[in-house]
C-alpha cells in the first residue's frame, strides 16, 4: 500500500513534468522516425520492450556498453560516449540518481543518437538532458524513444480496448478515466507519464490531454485508485537501483592503461570531462617507475578485439 508521502513523491517522479515533447517535427521527420522505430523494434511486434531496452540496444549494438554515474545535476539523465572516436565502440551512461523510468526512456534517447549522430559524437561526448527540446537532434532522439517504447500501433489497440470498457471514445471521456489509461500505459509501457500524454496528442486520440499535467492533485487521486497488482512494477520504475546493466568501463579502461593502449593524460581527461569517480584517478597517478605485472597476451589479444570492434573474441 502507497502512503499519502510516498503517492506525492512517487507520483512527482512517475510523471516526469521536464519531458518536452511537444516539437515542431516535420511530417517527413516524423514518419522517419517511425519508420525506423518500426525497424528496430521488429522482433517485438507491438510487445513493449520496458526494461528490457537495455539487453534489446546490446543486441541491436554490441558495441554500446552502459554505465551508471551518481550525477548531482538533476536535468542531466544520460550521456554516449566513444573513448576511441576512430572506432564505433561506445558508452551510454545513464544518471544512476535518476529514477530506472527515466534510465529506460534515456537509453532509448541515446540509442537514437548512436544510430544517426555517430559521427558529431565521435568528436564530443553527447550529454543530454531530456529538459531541452530546442535542439532538433534532441528532439528527434526523444520523438523516437517514445515511439520506440510505445509504438502507434499498440497504442491504437491500448486505446480501442479501453474505449470498449468505458463504452465511449477516449475523446469524450471523463478525466478520472484518461489518468488511468495514461498511468496503466505509464507502467506497462515503461514511458513517463508526459510522454504517454504526448502520445496521445500526436496519435490525434485527444486535443487536451496535454493540459492535464497541470492538475497534479486529482492525477494523484486517481493513483491511489489504481488496480494495486501494478505496485511492484511502479515502484521499481521509480526507485534508481538498475539491475539490468552490467558495468565494464573501469575494468576495461584500467586493461587499456595497464596494457599500454590508452595514455593516462588521455585517460585523466576523459575520466574528469565525463564525471567518471574520481577515486579511480588514483590507479593511474601511480608512480610510472613502479612495476605491474604484464598483461596476460590473452587478455591483450581480447582488448585489442573490443577496441577494434570485435565481439566475436
Amino acid at each position: 500500500m502507497f502512503t499519502i508521502d510516498s503517492i506525492e513523491k512517487e507520483t512527482n517522479l512517475i510523471s516526469q513534468p521536464r519531458y518536452d515533447l511537444d516539437n515542431k517535427l516535420t511530417k517527413e521527420e516524423i514518419m522517419e522516425i517511425k519508420t525506423l522505430s518500426r525497424e528496430k523494434r521488429v522482433d517485438y511486434g507491438i510487445s513493449p520492450i520496458g526494461t528490457g531496452i537495455f539487453r534489446f540496444v546490446s543486441q541491436k549494438e554490441p558495441n554500446i556498453f552502459f554505465e551508471a554515474e551518481s550525477f548531482d545535476n538533476k536535468e542531466l539523465d544520460a550521456l554516449i560516449y566513444l573513448p576511441n572516436p576512430n572506432k564505433d565502440m561506445a558508452f551510454i551512461i545513464l544518471n544512476s540518481n535518476q529514477p530506472l523510468l527515466n534510465q529506460v526512456f534515456a537509453t532509448a534517447h541515446e540509442y537514437y543518437h548512436y544510430i544517426k549522430d555517430l559521427e558529431e559524437i565521435r568528436n564530443n561526448p553527447r550529454i543530454c538532458s531530456l529538459s531541452s527540446s530546442k535542439d532538433k537532434s534532441e528532439q528527434k532522439a526523444s520523438r523516437f524513444a517514445a515511439e520506440l517504447l510505445l509504438p502507434d500501433e499498440a497504442l491504437r489497440i491500448y486505446v480501442e480496448r479501453f474505449e470498449d470498457l468505458i463504452k465511449r471514445e477516449l475523446k469524450n471521456a471523463k478525466f478520472p478515466d484518461i489518468a488511468a489509461l495514461c498511468y496503466a500505459l505509464t507502467i506497462n509501457y515503461c514511458i513517463p507519464l508526459k510522454a504517454v500524454m504526448f502520445r496521445l496528442y500526436e496519435e490525434n486520440y485527444s486535443g487536451e490531454i496535454i493540459n492535464y499535467l497541470s492538475n497534479y492533485e486529482f492525477l494523484k487521486k486517481i493513483f491511489t485508485e489504481l488496480n494495486y497488482r501494478w505496485s511492484k512494477q511502479a515502484k521499481e520504475l521509480m526507485n534508481s537501483d538498475n539491475a539490468y546493466i552490467e558495468e565494464i568501463i573501469y575494468d576495461l579502461m584500467g586493461k587499456a592503461y595497464e596494457g599500454g593502449f590508452v595514455s593516462s593524460e588521455i585517460l585523466k581527461k576523459d575520466i574528469i570531462s565525463l564525471n567518471l569517480r574520481q577515486d579511480f584517478l588514483g590507479f593511474i597517478e601511480k608512480d610510472n617507475n613502479d612495476e605491474y605485472e604484464d598483461i596476460s597476451v590473452d587478455i591483450r589479444d581480447c582488448l585489442l578485439k573490443k577496441l577494434n570492434g570485435d565481439t566475436n573474441g
